[in-house]
């Protein structure tokens, strides 16, 4: 029995079971308790932390009214008499109930205002609070015995000052200390509720206790004489961790100190005291649960384990006979995968082996059906020795020849039976290795031309190499994938004869359109002579003679300026130019066009030098702007034009501002591409020349345009410019 699997697995697998259960169990026990442990201290502590502001808040408060006191206009002044300064001692009162009376005391020590009138006219000098206050500070005292009333008291002063500056008395408003102390007994009372013994308290420096839910312990218990402790130790203590923990009443108390502010330099101290047990019940509550949930996990386990180890030998048999099945070629089932681990794994490796087998057939079936059905031409041949070992049917379509009577023969035999396929592979240039890529990299591609059955074709095929294990010998295979891309490129070759005729007769149109500007205005001017001289007086019209002259220029020179679109290395004329004249000269040939679409000239000429430059090319510019503005305000609009010299760059500013349609974003980014335009009529080529001879000339054009606002041209050209070739 002992030497059975059964056994030896039993009490192997309980030993690697239960040992990682019980280490794992301490360790997570060790650690949840350390964090546990610190979350209940710190919860301490941020409790005390928290009582702590709120007990600043509350003196800060305290202050905060002694000052509002001390400024009320009518207590400092002296002429307010006794039932004004006592009216507004109610009316304060009233606003803040955690006071119940108050008392002014001239700068002699003498009350002279009482809301009781019970210590009206005493002196009151020699008293501490009166002493600090009359130096002009307000005093917060530290609470103490009061041998009059017998009873805690605390004392609140401040000093009173005209409207000089000068101390004229003190205030004293008399202060209910159960406010403070139930900011005290809240924290007792949320230990109650929850039933807790916690509670919080407070003393001073000496470790009087000045408030406590028990009142009887304030000022007549030492909280330090109690501990056994002074307050050099309890400094010793508070450095380190902020807790100390009381062996004979089995405490655990926080003690952090109140910050001191002006007009309160007591050194006060709040102490939490919570019952140790209660504060580390959380600990026992989860050493209980680890206990029961490592007692529930041990008897799950054991089952576990007895059922595991009755059962094991039962799937290892099942594997063992379908094994042998296979062997013998039988069709067995898929093995089940509801046991252990280990067996599971062999058991899916077993089932994934049949699969693949399957599998692997059906794949051969399906690449052989891919290979004859697909469109494009697929061939191999062997490396080494040359043997055609693929040749799908679009091969033979192609090459009019059957794969049995090429596969397994050698390149030499197949060209004397087809020399076309002889020549398909010279021409794909198989063999030159810079062309081959193997195929675990990317596939070269090789396009090229040759004839098959005296038929023209182009193909386009990717070459690579794949290595092929037979019988423990690694042989290369040359793999050709090509495709018939003959009709592509002939479309292709047709598409770019359309678009170079699309391209003649855009370039024909814009001439035509930007010849029209210039007949247009001659013939303006000649229709202006005729109806001047009415065929009498022929020099009415002579003043017209050389802006026509010029007119026809400017087509000579349109004409020269699209030839040195084809030719752009014509050199530039430059000679002195007077940029204002220019303009001026161009503003006269529109002038009647202005005036008939109702559009404003705003000229703002600016001082510039005479510029070195081509005259007719910047005049060209400057009329395919104003033309182009003149356009985008068809129902009439202001066109300004501005020349600016920027002396310390030595750059010419021409400027052209319109009020028309403007341009959105998306236009303005294709601005100045040649062809690219808006108009139904235009071609492209007006901007586009304008950014070239302004570009040609070292110069620059930049267009800021805002839709239904207007569009500006601004144009920077520098003083001297070199003779560069278009």
């Amino acid at each position: 029995m002992f030497k059975t699997l059964h056994y030896k697995l039993l009490v192997i697998i309980t030993f690697l079971s239960i040992l990682p259960l019980i280490v794992v169990g301490y360790i997570s026990y060790q650690s949840q308790k350390e964090i546990l442990t610190e979350q209940i201290e710190n919860n301490l502590v941020t409790e005390a932390e928290n009582l702590v502001i709120e007990l600043e808040e509350f003196i800060a408060e305290r202050i905060k009214d002694i000052d509002l006191l001390t400024r009320n206009p009518v207590i400092r002044d002296l002429n307010s008499s006794f039932e004004d300064v006592q009216k507004e001692f109610r009316n304060f009162l009233d606003v803040y109930d955690i006071y119940f009376g108050a008392i002014f005391v001239d700068k002699n020590g003498y009350v002279t205002v009482d809301m009781d009138n019970t210590v009206l006219g005493r002196n009151l000098g020699q008293r501490e609070w009166f002493k600090k206050a009359i130096e002009g500070e307000i005093y917060f005292s530290d609470i103490y015995l009061s041998n009059v009333v017998n009873n805690p008291i605390l004392a609140l002063a401040g000093p009173v000052r005209d409207k000089n500056g000068n101390i004229i008395g003190v205030i004293s408003p008399a202060f209910d200390l159960d406010s403070l102390w139930q900011l005290i007994d809240r924290y007792a009372n949320q230990q109650k509720q929850l039933g807790l013994s916690g509670y919080a308290f407070l003393m001073n420096y000496k470790g009087d206790i000045i408030a406590h839910p028990d009142r009887t312990q304030i000022l007549n218990v030492n909280w330090l004489t109690k501990n056994g402790l002074d307050i050099e130790l309890y400094k010793e203590i508070d450095k380190s961790s902020k807790l100390y923990y009381n062996r004979s009443s089995n405490t655990m108390n926080v003690i952090l100190p109140i910050k001191q502010m002006s007009g309160f330099t007591n050194q006060w101290f709040v102490g939490l005291t919570v019952n140790n047990d209660e504060l580390y019940a959380p600990l026992k509550e989860l050493l209980i649960k680890y206990l029961i949930l490592f007692g529930l996990v041990l008897i799950v386990t054991g089952f576990a384990i007895i059922k595991l180890s009755r059962y094991i030998v039962k799937p290892v048999n099942q594997l063992v006979i379908a094994t042998t099945d296979f062997a013998q070629g039988k069709k067995i089932k898929p093995l089940v995968l509801n046991t252990y681990e280990e067996i599971n794994i062999l058991n899916q490796t077993f089932n994934e082996m049949t699969k693949k087998l399957e599998q692997r057939e059906k794949e051969h079936k399906k690449s052989t059906l891919i290979l004859e059905t697909t469109d494009n031409g697929v061939l191999s041949i062997n490396k080494n020795n040359q043997v055609i070992t693929i040749f799908n049917k679009k091969c033979e379509e192609l090459f009019k020849i059957k794969k049995e009577e090429i596969i397994g023969k050698q390149l030499s035999e197949i060209g004397e039976q087809n020399p076309d396929i002889k020549k398909f592979i010279q021409m794909s240039s198989i063999f030159d290795t810079k062309n081959v890529k193997k195929s675990s990299g990317s596939l070269n591609n090789i396009e090229f031309e040759t004839c098959i059955n005296g038929q023209r074709y182009i193909f386009l095929a990717n070459i690579s190499i794949l290595e092929v294990k037979e019988n423990d010998i690694i042989e290369e295979e040359i793999l050709i994938v090509f495709s018939d891309i003959t009709e592509i490129r002939s479309i292709q070759e047709e598409l770019i004869q359309s678009e170079k005729l699309k391209a003649a007769g855009q370039l024909a149109a814009s001439i035509t359109h930007e010849i029209r500007n210039p007949l247009t205005t001659i013939r303006g001017f000649l229709q202006l002579f005729d109806q001047n001289s009415n065929g009498t007086d022929v020099k009415s019209g002579e003043q017209y003679f050389p802006l026509i002259i010029q007119e026809i220029d400017r087509i000579n020179d349109i004409i020269d300026e699209y030839l040195s679109l084809a030719k752009p290395n014509k050199k530039i004329n430059i000679q002195d130019t007077d940029i204002v004249r220019i303009l001026e000269e161009i503003f006269l040939l529109y002038e009647s066009q202005a005036a008939q679409e109702d559009i404003r000239i705003i000229k703002k000429y600016n001082k510039i030098p005479i510029i070195s430059m081509d005259t007719k090319q910047i005049k060209q510019v400057f009329i395919n702007i104003i033309k182009n503005a003149f356009e985008a305000m068809p129902l009439g609009g202001a066109l300004i034009v501005a020349t600016n010299y920027i002396e310390n760059e030595g750059i010419v500013s021409i400027s052209f501002s319109d009020t028309g349609k403007g341009m959105d974003q998306q236009t303005l980014e294709k601005l100045g591409t040649p062809f690219f335009t808006t108009k139904e009529d235009g071609t492209g080529l007006g901007i586009a020349t304008c950014y070239r001879i302004v570009e040609g000339m070292g110069g620059t054009i930049t267009v800021e345009s805002k839709v239904s606002e207007g569009t500006t041209f601004t144009i920077k050209l520098p003083i001297k410019i070199n003779d560069k070739s278009h």
